[in-house]
């Protein structure tokens, strides 16, 4: 994430080298079509001033939100730099749906639980909850008992964290968890996803760095934290890949599964999701301080072992050779090709890498030409590609906020490095466009996302179930943000929920396919996106007013379901065969 010039200034030890590695069943029909979603209708504050003038996209609802809390971690060490992943979570297994925050202040834990009321509304259920107290950095809901609400992980210092739902009250499952890590070692983002094809859920988990007390043990306030934060003082760690055995037990299986995976780097990213489009999961971790570490994809062989092809799926390295400081990962068709795509956002001076990928050949880091360039100046963390105005086009929405405070920011070192902040910022909006770029809109005043922040992670989550993608902002610093969706929508919503045959009730990895008004649109469902959190469960799709669909899922063992004539304004519930 830090340039690394700076990085070696500040007494590190240089970067290391960073050479790279060079070597169905039938069909099936099922599900319930639910009718009565309504067309989505924005107030009249919404409307664009005039054709192609400003426009206001979302509405800041925080204060009346419930949700009230203001975070300022100190001492500003590595996890509380990082720590703000946000999850959609269904805690009692109805919608509308609720959030958790991953958050730590210095060595207690700050990350809070808000159940939703109702539409737009939540109260802070932490205590009752039985996760008061819990220090964390990033999480990852999904239901890891097949009982059909959210369980918990957390990810922080000393490794991943279980917490099982039970009845409304997380019990944490220590037994379930498996690994051999430092009470210091910091692991950042997780993925869920059936890693070895037995059916149930695995876990892949970013391992970042070792926290060593030592570093910066002579330097006196305030240059403590100013030196603290030069990552390549620290030792870096391997990943973690968490394989669930028929007892239910993950068990770190890194070593003989993923050798690759046993790198000493320093990963915030991990997806587990489908890079190259053969319908078989790949591990991919995305790197900080890309300059030295590449992006690694690890595709499965046919002896079922993983190994790093980053090189050979184009995904290691971005346009300039130069790899990018990886911070959120999220995957959409932005080129309207039929293929998933993906962005990656980075650290200040560098471009948002825009990673478009066809049906045959490696990918490509295609971001000039897609325009993310225009943002290249602001510091951008989580990130979502999801259908703002219904138009059937991702768009893009960036997490803002500087890793350097503006104290650190003003002074010499961080001048010389050109650095420029502030630590508070607006977030970023693109827009996807006919010809598959994506553009700058212009916003008109009182839009939520003007408003600077010091944000992490966002989740993109429908907070009242009227079918358009709202989105949560989690505090790097200060307060977060609940940002209800006024856009003014091009089409109507068509929302899929997906429900899995257990173990896999989550229906990770399923490949959606929407074919409306001669377009194709497409969706995997990802346990884990963004920056440290997940989105909602639910697949949002912008369809032309008053069409009818024809839907196709393809379901992690390969079978397939199809819908016809599914009506713009549906809620279409799938389960798996």
């Amino acid at each position: 994430m830090l340039a690394c010039a700076w990085l070696v200034a500040c007494g590190g030890p240089g970067a290391p080298d960073a050479s790279v590695d060079a070597t169905p069943p039938p069909p099936m029909d099922s599900g319930t079509v639910e009718a009565g979603l309504d067309a989505a209708t924005a107030d009249a504050s919404a409307r664009p001033v005039d054709a192609g003038g400003p426009t206001r996209f979302f509405e800041d609802v925080t204060a009346s939100s419930g949700i009230d809390f203001d975070h300022r971690p100190w001492p500003v060490d590595l996890p509380e730099r990082f720590a703000g992943g946000v999850c959609a979570i269904d805690v009692d297994g109805a919608p509308p749906l609720d959030l958790f925050f991953a958050l730590t202040h210095g060595f207690e834990g700050d990350s809070r639980l808000y159940l939703a009321d109702g539409a737009l509304h939540f109260h802070d259920a932490t205590r009752e909850a039985g996760l008061l107290g819990v220090r964390a950095v990033g999480c990852l809901a999904f239901d890891v008992d097949a009982d059909g609400d959210d369980d918990l992980l957390v990810t922080g210092l000393g490794g991943p964290r279980l917490f099982e739902n039970v009845a409304g009250r997380f019990v944490e499952r220590a037994e379930r968890l498996v690994f051999d890590a430092d009470p210091l070692d910091f692991f950042a983002g997780a993925s869920a996803g059936d890693v070895d094809g037995d059916g149930d859920l695995d876990l892949l988990v970013a391992g970042y760095a070792f926290v060593d007390p030592n570093v910066c043990a002579d330097a006196a306030p305030p240059d403590w934290s100013i030196c603290r934060s030069g990552v390549f003082g620290y030792p870096f760690i391997a990943d973690l890949l968490l394989i669930q055995g028929p007892d239910g037990v993950f068990r770190d299986q890194a070593a003989s599964l993923a050798p690759d995976l046993l790198r000493s780097e320093p990963a915030l990213v991990v997806a587990i999701a489908d890079l190259d489009h053969d319908r078989r999961p790949e591990l991919f971790v995305a790197n900080d301080l890309g300059v030295a570490f590449p992006n690694r994809a690890l595709v499965r062989d046919a002896s079922g072992q993983f190994s790093d092809r980053a090189w050979a799926l184009g995904v290691d390295w971005t346009a300039d050779e130069q790899g990018v400081d990886a911070m959120a990962f999220s995957m959409a068709d932005l080129d309207q090709d039929g293929e998933l795509d993906f962005v990656i956002t980075g650290f200040e001076h560098q471009p948002t890498a825009v990673y478009l990928c066809g049906a045959t050949g490696p990918c490509e880091d295609s971001s000039s030409a897609m325009g993310t360039p225009a943002r290249r100046e602001s510091f951008r963390y989580g990130a979502a590609l999801l259908d703002v105005n219904l138009d059937g086009r991702p768009d893009l929405i960036e997490a803002t906020g500087h890793y350097f405070t503006d104290a650190e920011l003003a002074s010499g070192a961080r001048a010389t490095e050109g650095l420029h902040g502030p630590q508070a910022q607006p977030a970023n909006l693109y827009l996807g466009t006919p010809d598959g770029r994506l553009s700058l809109p212009e916003l008109a005043p009182g839009d939520a996302l003007l408003t600077p922040r010091v944000s992490r992670g966002l989740s993109v989550i429908d907070l009242d179930d009227d079918g358009r993608p709202d989105v949560v902002f989690a505090p790097g610093s200060g307060s977060p943000a609940v940002l209800h969706n006024i856009a003014e929508p091009v089409g109507e919503p068509l929302v899929i929920t997906l429900r899995g045959r257990p173990p896999n009730t989550e229906a990770a990895l399923a490949h959606v396919e929407v074919r409306v008004a001669g377009s194709l649109l497409v969706r995997d469902r990802l346990v884990g996106e963004g920056y440290l959190g997940n989105f909602d469960r639910r697949l949002f799709f912008g369809v032309p007013r008053g069409s009818r669909a024809e839907v196709r899922v393809r379901w992690p063992d390969g079978r397939v379901t199809t819908r016809s004539g599914v009506a713009a304004g549906s809620r279409l519930e799938l389960r798996e065969p």
